[in-house]
């Protein structure tokens, strides 16, 4: 930290955090007003839910950024027993420092890196980036960097590129990346970033330095410094020397970040951007759909189930009718005959599956478009049969007569209770592709009316939820409100451990479960 400038107004170090937590120490710092951003090594997060609320309020005023331990299954090993804590997984964490509002870093490096670039600026105009160089090579690595995590690189009008090539060599290159080539004086370095800076379609400027035969990268700095005091304050400014010394110590005494290449440059450069975009948007509110909590819990512990605590498929169903969600209408059955009535009570192509929590796809558990009772009746026979070659003859004692929906996309709604974090939501493309999509996004619950959004924006399929090439625009407010009604079900419930709901069908109008699976966490019946 000393080597990049930065100083250093407290250092503490909690070992097992006996009597003196993280959550202790943001209350602490929150009320010192030198403190300009939050450095935080965790191996494990005591109390989430308290880490949440104290790391949104904080980190609207002081950047918080943390490095997480134990990312892979042997550094979490490894974590559990240095501190005995339990960790959940990856993204569980990943989605508990997003809600919280903390920048993650990958690596002590990265953190020394962002805690650079956010003790600097404070306030970001936006994400369009130019590039400086007197080397065309690292201007496009810097090009490619940039545009790598999520900033711009415009090109540059041409009023600007005419008054750049009044400054600079024929030869120089005026569109962005601006390449003054070799000869640049540092003279011309201050000035270019000036007349950047000063443009209205330019939020950054960074700046790279090759050291040549003449020009001495000192030089360049006092031209950077001058020029820093001119540029507006939500301008950012980034310098990045590749030379053996480094960036001058006169750039981190005034403020200015550097760094000795551009991929670390951008990279922080774009995480602070974030987190300033992040800060502004308005925290959101939990919504509170009209949940029965008291029978939702009634429900799940007076189901007989015991074997791996999964509830059996009519009190999965009955858990989530009590909660508001519709299902595809279905009916349980026994026998072929049974599954033959169904099909003819229902009156059109239905779909005949195993009842059992499993994968039925796997095993030969599903028989689709099923249109007459006699074919109800064999597909019943069908799916004992194979469920017997599978080995798990007893996953068809009962099976699901159900209508087959033909409109509509898959999803997937789900909780996982994380030991570490808590109750995971998770959302996206379902179906019996699910993990092979890997097209899913979680937040930890309760879920705000802003995570429910973010986790539905970033889903690379969102478009195919809003009318992707002419096709039926589908209900997102029907599914908005299911993910509501699951958070609150899986934050006032604790008897739950998870819930699979896929494929549930986002329909034009409304949405329907197709197959649940509810677990609920395990019972002592010593």
């Amino acid at each position: 930290a000393d080597a990049r400038g930065l100083g250093i107004g407290a250092f503490v170090s909690i070992g097992n955090a006996v009597d003196v937590s993280t959550n202790d120490l943001l209350r602490y710092w929150e009320d010192e007003p030198a403190t300009d951003v939050i450095l935080l090594y965790l191996e494990s997060i005591p109390d989430p839910a308290s880490f949440v609320r104290v790391a949104r309020r904080i980190g609207r005023r002081v950047p918080i950024v943390a490095v997480k331990a134990g990312r892979t299954v042997a550094g979490r090993r490894g974590a559990a027993s240095h501190t005995a804590a339990l960790s959940g997984g990856d993204v569980g964490v990943d989605a508990l420092l997003r809600q919280a509002g903390v920048v993650r870093a990958a690596s002590i490096e990265e953190m020394l890196d962002l805690a650079t670039v956010l003790s600097s600026n404070r306030r970001y105009r936006g994400r369009r980036v130019a590039i400086v160089t007197n080397g065309g090579g690292p201007g496009i690595l810097a090009a490619d960097a940039c545009e790598a995590n999520g900033l711009e690189v415009p090109e540059l009008a041409a009023p600007i590129a005419a008054r750049l090539r009044s400054l600079l060599p024929p030869e120089a290159g005026v569109t962005n990346p601006v390449d003054m080539i070799a000869s640049a004086t540092a003279s011309q370095y201050g000035q270019v970033t000036c007349i950047l800076g000063a443009e209205p379609d330019v939020d950054a400027v960074m700046v790279l330095f090759n050291t040549p035969l003449l020009t001495r990268s000192a030089d360049v700095a006092e031209e950077l410094i001058t020029a820093r005091a001119a540029l507006a304050d939500d301008i950012a400014l980034v310098g990045v020397f590749m030379n053996r010394e480094g960036p001058p110590a006169t750039l981190h005494a005034a403020g200015i970040p550097s760094f000795t290449a551009p991929e670390n440059a951008a990279r922080a450069l774009a995480r602070a951007i974030a987190w300033d975009d992040r800060r502004r948007r308005p925290e959101g509110k939990v919504p509170r759909p009209a949940i029965d909590v008291e029978r939702a819990r009634d429900i799940v512990n007076a189901d007989p189930s015991t074997a791996d605590d999964w509830l059996e498929t009519a009190t999965a169903y009955a858990l989530l009718e009590a909660c508001g969600i519709p299902c595809v209408r279905s009916r349980l059955v026994s026998t072929p005959e049974e599954a033959e009535q169904a099909q003819v009570a229902f009156g059109g192509t239905v779909v005949v599956k195993a009842a059992a929590a499993i994968h039925k796809s796997d095993v030969g558990g599903v028989r689709t478009g099923v249109a007459t009772g006699a074919e109800a009746a064999a597909a019943v026979r069908t799916i004992r049969a194979a469920l017997a070659e599978a080995g798990v003859p007893d996953a068809a004692r009962t099976l699901l007569v159900q209508e087959q929906v033909d409109s509509g996309l898959e999803m997937i709604v789900g909780v996982n209770r994380d030991p570490l974090v808590g109750p995971l939501v998770v959302a996206g493309r379902g179906g019996a592709a699910v993990e092979l999509l890997d097209d899913v996004a979680v937040r930890v619950a309760p879920l705000t009316d802003h995570d429910v959004d973010e986790m539905l924006e970033s889903l690379r399929s969102y478009p195919l939820l809003t009318g992707y090439r002419g096709a039926a625009v589908l209900d997102i407010d029907a599914l908005r409100d299911v993910l509501h009604r699951i958070s609150t079900l899986a934050a006032e419930v604790t008897e739950i451990a998870e819930i699979d709901l896929n494929p549930i069908f986002l329909l034009e109008h409304g949405v329907a479960v197709a197959d649940a699976r509810i677990r609920r966490t395990a019972r002592d019946i010593r």
